[in-house]
């Protein structure tokens, strides 16, 4: 087992451990240290860190030894300790140095340095930037005119990333048996920027797990203070921990042509926040072919993180019917400097902050900004002129997942946390922005942006953003097809303005958009459904536990669509249970109709049982791996069926129940004679 970058040994002890188990060896000195000189290999630049490596792992080696078995060894000359540091243990740059030449290992595991290397850093980070392709100019770093000079493994590594570097690094190391897993910053595989990088990845190897942890910030890597430490008389933090979400890629050498890699989202539940474990259920898990996601790129590694299958073909759907005549160009503002000087007399100009505005209107009073002052970053005035929308790069939690949009065509000023729109169709600028507006609004738009952004909604709220270049590729449907549609946007969105300012209610109007918009899409009732869904889940009942009228609603939706395959005078009864910590179940049971009983029950029987006798054996997998797999289990008896998932909310919608009905009536097709 090989880590290029292990630090103080972490994973270099569990993996000695492991095998030392694996091989019964725990009670055997001898083949513990067998063991420890020719499976255990590690790499890191950091003297001091391979020297707390190779002691943590001689701990290892002798925990479980008798003191008195440690002497009589020391007594007789014994070299008790084998040597590991320069043998076993290499001090060196595993993306520079060629070390472990010709060698080739069973197993590679590493947590590699994340962000990228240094400009003007030290010696170390020039050797790396050179490696990557940078050249140098009088000692001075200059950014690549190409990519030749760079080793030709890292050809494709974009913004000088070392994590992409590890990843394409390790291949020296392999042969077709070798495993690999590499816990990675998750960004590396959304940024528009990498896909080069991300296709050599998928054309070397074949990816056989990916886990993106996102969503899992706050108990996996978090930041936190551990310290302080004085440098230069000043007391600074010391923190551990990661500012970007991590993401654990499992690979090999082996043939990938029609393989389906295994891509799991876990989202976070109040049970894996209290118990600090990773939770994740069936509706988490996408099978994907590898070269769909060579070949779809942009959509998938974005739509996957929070999304299916069913999202990714609604998406691309909604692009496909876009009219590709718009140019959407979207800019952020000013960026002012802390401690500005004056660049003459004052020219003060109206500012419009997030906390101005409201979806459709304008509400506070705006600011005044000195305009001749110095900036960090100074946009040209034309930005802050003519017709255009604005938005916060920020979406926040109020804002539901709907992107906040107002229309204004003053020469007001923003900062870099608002963009703005301004539209052109055939070369002409677009002169009602009202339709566009309810667009942007909308619930299928704030949707659409959520899945296919490259950072909102994948990590912490301080990394949720809206970026201008995903903004530009909206899909904006052709507004002349259907210009009486576009008509009534406009009168809408007009009255949204005028009841606002009024102190009305406009929620019944912003929802007339919303159905207006499903149809500028040609939307069909089960892609609407997936949109309800997705706000149901995420906005209103985000980490909610199932109540018994969600549980009614499944089962009259699972009635509904499980009646396609039952005589007429058959029908199915329901019962559940709940447990409120982990857990549930709905029992159906097929009687006649005039037994019909339409409420949903409390399942008080011995069939109560079951439950516990799931959760107990799924939560028994979770000692060794603090995973817990909460997959969907049925079990049938004499007469009836389980459906056993976890008791959160997003397992039993509606449209689950359409999917899990369907299930049941595939697998019970399956089963019929052929003929």
């Amino acid at each position: 087992m090989l880590d290029p970058a292990c630090g103080s040994g972490a994973f270099l002890v569990e993996a000695f451990k492991e095998i030392v188990r694996g091989n019964n060896a725990e009670t055997d000195y001898e083949k513990k240290v067998d063991i420890l000189r020719k499976q255990i290999f590690g790499i890191d630049i950091d003297k001091q860190a391979l020297q707390i490596a190779a002691f943590s792992l001689y701990l290892s080696l002798l925990e479980g030894e008798k003191a008195e078995a440690i002497q009589e060894k020391i007594r007789n000359a014994y070299p008790i300790l084998p040597p590991l540091i320069n043998h076993s243990l290499k001090r060196g740059n595993s993306l520079v140095d060629d070390i472990f030449r010709d060698m080739t290992f069973d197993c590679i595991v590493a947590n590699p340095p994340w962000g990228s290397v240094k400009k003007n850093g030290d010696e170390e980070d020039r050797r790396e930037r050179k490696a990557m392709g940078e050249k140098e100019q009088n000692g001075e770093a200059l950014p690549p005119a190409n990519k030749e000079s760079a080793l030709p493994e890292y050809r494709n590594v974009s913004d000088y990333q070392r994590s992409q570097a590890f990843l394409l690094r390790v291949n020296k190391w392999c042969n077709e048996e070798t495993l690999c897993s590499l816990i990675v910053n998750s960004p590396i595989f959304l940024n528009e920027n990498a896909e080069d990088f991300r296709k050599e990845l998928l054309n070397q190897y074949r990816v056989t797990h990916f886990y993106e942890l996102s969503h899992l910030n706050k108990i996996l890597f978090r930041k936190k203070v551990i310290g302080e430490i004085k440098i230069n008389n000043k007391y600074e933090e010391v923190q551990i921990g990661a500012s970007e979400p991590c993401a654990i890629v499992v690979f090999d050498k082996k043939e990938i042509y029609s393989h389906k890699i295994q891509y799991s989202s876990p989202k976070l539940t109040r049970f894996s926040e209290s118990v600090e474990l990773i939770h994740y259920t069936r509706k988490d898990v996408t099978e994907v072919k590898q070269e769909d996601l060579l070949k779809e790129d942009y959509w998938l590694w974005r739509i996957f993180v929070n999304g299916s299958w069913s999202d990714y073909q609604l998406i691309k759907k909604a692009f496909i019917k876009s009219d590709e005549r718009f140019d959407i160009k979207c800019r952020s503002g000013i960026k002012p400097k802390t401690n500005a000087r004056s660049l003459g007399n004052p020219v003060y100009r109206d500012l419009i902050e997030p906390k101005h505005f409201e979806r459709y209107l304008i509400t506070g009073q705006l600011e005044k900004f000195n305009w001749n002052q110095e900036m960090e970053r100074r946009r040209k005035e034309e930005i802050f002129q003519g017709k255009r929308i604005l938005f916060p790069v920020r979406p926040l939690e109020s804002d539901r997942l709907r992107i906040r949009g107002v229309r204004v065509s003053e020469n007001i000023i923003h900062k870099h946390n608002i963009s703005c729109i301004k539209i052109q169709k055939n070369g002409f600028i677009v002169k009602n922005y009202a339709p566009y507006l309810a667009l942007l609004n909308s619930s299928f738009l704030g949707y659409y942006i959520y899945q296919i952004s490259s950072q909102w909604g994948k990590g912490e709220e301080k990394r949720s953003a809206l970026r201008n270049s995903d903004i530009e590729k909206l899909p904006f449907p052709s507004m002349q097809r259907f210009e009486e549609k576009t008509s009534i946007l406009t009168r809408l969105v007009e009255q949204i303005e005028t009841d606002k300012k009024e102190g009305k209610n406009t929620s019944k109007l912003e929802h007339q958009i919303d159905e207006l918009v499903f149809d500028l899409y040609d939307l069909l009732e089960y892609e609407k459904e997936i949109i309800k869904e997705f706000y149901q889940v995420n906005v209103e009942r985000k980490g909610h536990v199932a109540t018994e009228h969600d549980f009614q609603q499944y089962v009259n939706k699972f009635r509904n669509v499980f009646s396609f395959i039952l005589a007429d005078h058959l029908v199915l009864n329901a019962t559940y249970r709940k447990s409120s910590n982990l857990g549930a179940y709905i029992a159906f049971a097929i009687g006649d109709k005039d037994e019909m009983i339409p409420e949903i029950k409390l399942d008080l029987t011995e069939d109560r049982q079951l439950l516990d006798i799931v959760k107990k054996k799924q939560l028994s997998q979770t000692l060794f791996s603090h995973r817990l797999n909460e997959d969907k289990v049925k079990i049938y008896t004499e007469n009836k069926f389980f459906i056993i998932k976890s008791n959160y909310f997003k397992d039993w919608t509606p449209r689950q129940a359409m999917i899990d009905a369907k299930e049941e009536i595939a697998s019970i097709l399956k089963e019929l004679p052929k003929k």
